[in-house]
């Protein structure tokens, strides 16, 4: 039986979930906020509060330090672990059939790419027909390294979502290569529970 070649479903969705990402034995969990492409996601590493927020509507991402007031503006492709941004012409997408996963119906794809393509990878993912990658497990291209990556979403909860969540504060500190500071005039946004 071969494959279907197919396009992913577009990223309407705006929500709240569970994240977890384990890349070889390490593993890390986060809180997800999503709107059509934005993302913020929450954790705590080594006991410090962290926010990275990705925009590729932007083309760029930020890593903010909340304990610390500031904030990072880094390239996208340096801190976004999932590039779907950045799935083109040279990868292969291929539907492979419909299942369910966390309670929500998914269509499996398998994305394959080698040669040509930003991020050499051989995974399967499930999305949602409104976008949501639910699961993600395969070989990817990490820091230059071909690694076994596993993505979840668990506990997805579709719902507005605060569009100054995916802005770093105006009241951190901005450090910019080489170290250099400019100061902000706002609050820090809380996302809340």
């Amino acid at each position: 039986m071969a494959l279907e070649p197919a396009e992913l479903p577009a990223e309407t969705a705006s929500f709240i979930a569970d994240g977890v990402v384990q890349i070889g034995d390490e593993r890390l969990d986060f809180k997800v906020f999503h709107d059509t492409g934005r993302e913020r996601h929450e954790m705590a590493i080594d006991d410090l509060f962290q926010i990275t927020i990705l925009r590729p509507d932007l083309g760029t991402a930020y890593l903010v330090q909340p304990d610390a007031d500031t904030y990072i503006p880094l390239p996208l492709e340096d801190i976004s672990l999932w590039p779907r941004y950045r799935i083109q012409s040279g990868y292969l997408i291929e539907r492979q059939g419909r299942e369910v996963e966390d309670g929500e119906e998914t269509t499996r794809f398998r994305i394959s790419g080698s040669r040509d393509v930003p991020i050499e990878m051989d995974v399967l993912v499930w999305i949602t027909d409104d976008g949501i990658e639910m699961r993600l497990e395969g070989e990817m291209e990490v820091e230059g390294i071909l690694e076994n990556v596993v993505l979840m979403r668990r506990n997805v909860r579709r719902q507005a979502i605060d569009p100054d969540l995916f802005d770093p504060a105006e009241a951190l500190l901005v450090l910019t290569p080489p170290g250099e500071i400019q100061e902000g005039n706002g609050r820090l946004k809380s996302a809340g529970p």
